[in-house]
């Protein structure tokens, strides 16, 4: 199985973001990933659930962090 570089942080992004316990509706990245890959899929291994009702989406940033953004007020 092939390591993908963006793992870490999309661990180190989904950790924070179950911390918060606010819910999200999305989890995106503002870099790069393989078009493959699945950026709510380690969310969901650690027991984050998406909830289609939530203003807010997460963004992973390329150092890990979490910025939220109301979707509903953008």
């Amino acid at each position: 199985m092939h390591r993908m570089p963006e793992s870490r942080l999309l661990t180190e992004g989904s950790r924070r973001s179950l911390s918060a316990r606010e819910s999200v509706r999305a989890i995106q990245t503002d870099f790069p990933m393989r078009a493959t890959a699945d950026s709510e899929f380690i969310h969901a291994v650690l027991g984050g659930q998406i909830d289609a009702a939530s203003p807010w989406s997460a963004v992973i940033t390329v150092d890990g962090r979490v910025v939220y953004r109301n979707e509903d007020n953008p």
